[in-house]
């Protein structure tokens, strides 16, 4: 049995690393916010042998894929389709770019495993589960608007943020999740987003309001490893972008725009520079 599902990416509207835990990891308060940019994913089920395969050349396809370790999990905890499955994935994500693609596709694969099997599953179960996978697991099995914090393992819906235009931009970077963390421990973080406005501003239906909060405190390091960062963000800005800012541990930015005509003119702009530049879309 096999069908196509869409894994959607995030961003991260804002994010504060608030701590370091004693396991290693970091606490974090974060507003993340589903997109348009999507992977498509085919699950075969009952199959003989355990296999992942995509069209991209960068994504690892072997057991350290997300993916497949979610598969692998489902079927561990469950019992259903132990004998194997193949798992086929078409990249629309950009990798290591701070949109969450590996852990969209691992979210959206227990998801649909458990839906084919009968929901064996509560949202309890699938959540441990998703924590043993990946920090950013949990919330890819909602999506929409949340708060974010601890982990990653507490994920809570609020109001969705105000309707607009979006801009993603990709400069020729990447980042890792470790690296960026171990750096960040290493300086003191001079500012913070206020996520409590933030959150406040969404639940007004306020787009400008909520736009003055967004910040990411992983910035002015991205910016210190990668210029592009500040010049990207700068023709966003200038063109009459209400907000631009990191997503995650970047380096892509993205920039909100409450006019279409300018956020055409800006995507224009950037492409003569940036390839990987996107219009896409808020998914609640």
């Amino acid at each position: 049995m096999n069908n196509k599902v869409i894994a959607c990416g995030k961003l991260n509207l804002t994010l504060d690393v608030v701590g370091k835990r004693e396991d290693g990891y970091h606490d974090i308060l974060s507003v993340f916010q589903s997109v348009g940019l999507c992977d498509i994913i085919t699950i075969t089920t009952d199959c003989r042998n355990w296999s992942i395969k995509s069209d991209s050349t960068v994504m690892p396809n072997d057991d350290s894929n997300l993916a497949l370790k979610a598969a692998r999990a489902f079927a561990e905890k469950t019992g259903f389709s132990r004998s194997g499955m193949e798992i086929d994935i078409v990249k629309q994500i950009p990798i290591f770019a701070g949109f969450g693609g590996g852990s969209a596709d691992a979210g959206t694969v227990l998801m649909e495993l458990n839906s084919r099997y009968g929901d064996p599953l509560c949202m309890d179960e699938l959540d441990e589960l998703a924590l043993e996978i990946g920090s950013d697991v949990p919330f890819f099995l909602r999506g929409g608007t949340c708060l974010v914090s601890g982990r990653g393992e507490n994920v809570k819906p609020i109001a969705a943020f105000p309707d607009c235009h979006l801009i993603v931009c990709k400069p020729p970077a990447d980042f890792s999740a470790g690296q960026m963390y171990s750096l960040l421990d290493s300086r003191v973080i001079e500012k913070r987003p206020d996520t409590n406005a933030f959150v406040a501003a969404c639940e007004k239906g306020d787009l400008k309001d909520a736009c003055s909060h967004i910040y990411n405190v992983f910035e002015p390091l991205a910016t210190e490893l990668c210029p592009d960062v500040a010049v990207i963000k700068d023709i966003m800005l200038s063109n009459g972008a209400l907000a631009a800012s990191l997503t995650g541990k970047g380096p892509s930015v993205f920039g909100l725009f409450d006019d279409f005509g300018k956020m055409a003119v800006t995507i224009s702009r950037l492409l003569k520079k940036y390839k990987n530049t996107y219009y896409t879309d808020l998914r609640v």
